[in-house]
Formats: C-alpha cells, structure tokens, sequence
C-alpha cells in the first residue's frame, strides 16, 4: 500500500508499481497517520479485539496498480546500468559535495 500526498497521483503510483514489480495498492484516504492513531486509540478502548481487526475495519483500498511489463523491464535495464556506473561515481559525486560546501551551497 502507498499512502501519502504522493499516493494521490496515478503516475507516482503506477512508477512504484513497475519499480518494485508489485502491485501497488493506494488506500481510501492519504492521511494515514490519522487512521493509524486512531486505530491504536480504538484499539485500547477495546472496540477492536487486534490489530488485524483494526485493519479489516479502517484500512480501504481505493486503486490498486498493476506492474507494466515493459516498464518493468525498462527499469530493471536502468538499475543494472546505474549499479555498473555508480562506483565510478562516488569521487566525482564527493568532489561535487565539497566544491558546493565551499561555495556555501
């Protein structure tokens, strides 16, 4: 599940989706730190027995993403590319970190 301002736009959604190669499911509401309180609360008060009754209860599903082939594909080629590149990264990415330090970026 993704939650969060994020969670409200489809193509986030969809991205996580072919990222992870999971299907991606956005809940009814974003705000689910307030419904993650108020199950802890409800769940203290005794009107949900468990968690998992909590969750039955409170947690909807609004949209669920299914992952693209291609674009699966497409960002498992990007992640093999970056994890090739990437060491030979790091000093430029460092010089670039201390060259903005100084500036005072």
């Amino acid at each position: 599940m993704v939650s969060g301002g994020g969670s409200q736009c489809d193509e986030i959604c969809q991205i996580a989706a072919d990222v992870f190669n999971v299907p991606v499911s956005r809940m009814q509401t974003y705000e689910t730190t307030t419904i993650g309180a108020a199950m802890v609360a409800f769940l203290a008060k005794g009107v949900f027995s468990d968690p998992a009754q909590a969750v039955k209860a409170m947690v909807h599903k609004e949209k669920t993403f299914t992952p693209n082939p291609k674009h699966v594909k497409l960002y498992e080629f990007y992640f093999r590319e970056y994890c090739r590149i990437y060491p030979g990264l790091k000093k430029p990415l460092a010089n670039i970190k201390l060259h903005d330090e100084a500036l005072g970026l």
